[in-house]
């Protein structure tokens, strides 16, 4: 199943949690920003908003907003 009928069935992708597999599904991300996510996600220990997003290279305000309607952040308690 692709990340966009995911999305139409109500399931969004948890940035927290993904591999890069999977965030390189979502609209407007390509596998080497993919990884940067899951690198920047590391570094942080987690994202905790969708603005967190934009100290990833790559995501800028324009790609940020293309994207929120997929993903989900479940916080790392």
């Amino acid at each position: 199943m692709t990340v966009r009928q995911g999305f139409l069935l109500g399931k969004l992708v948890d940035i927290n949690r993904a591999e890069y597999q999977e965030l390189s599904g979502l609209p407007g991300i390509s596998d080497p920003v993919a990884k940067a996510i899951v690198k920047e996600r590391t570094r942080r220990g987690g994202f905790h908003a969708p603005e967190d997003l934009l100290a990833v290279r790559g995501i800028k305000e324009k790609r940020l907003k293309k994207i929120l309607p997929f993903i989900a952040i479940i916080p790392n308690n």
